[in-house]
């Protein structure tokens, strides 16, 4: 758990955006966002979250490949 709130907490910490794409900016923290809630998927809440934001993440060019590891993650965690 150490891990997953370090990764958290260092999700402000610099880098520059992965991907601009149409009208929105897929930046380097909401990567870091996708790749720590994959880690998270066994935490209810984490879910949740994911949830709430996946179909955005989904189709974002720059996020759509993190983002369906995320989706399949879920699918995983919820079948156990």
């Amino acid at each position: 758990m150490d891990a997953i709130k370090a990764r958290l907490v260092g999700l402000n910490a610099g880098g520059r955006d992965r991907e601009s794409s149409g009208g929105g900016i897929a930046t380097n923290t909401v990567w870091q966002v996708v790749l720590a809630l994959t880690e998270m998927v066994p935490i209810p809440e984490a879910r949740v979250i994911a949830a709430n934001h996946l179909d955005k993440w989904l189709q974002s060019p720059a996020l759509s490949k993190d983002a369906l590891s995320l989706k399949k993650a879920i699918i995983v965690a919820l079948e156990r």
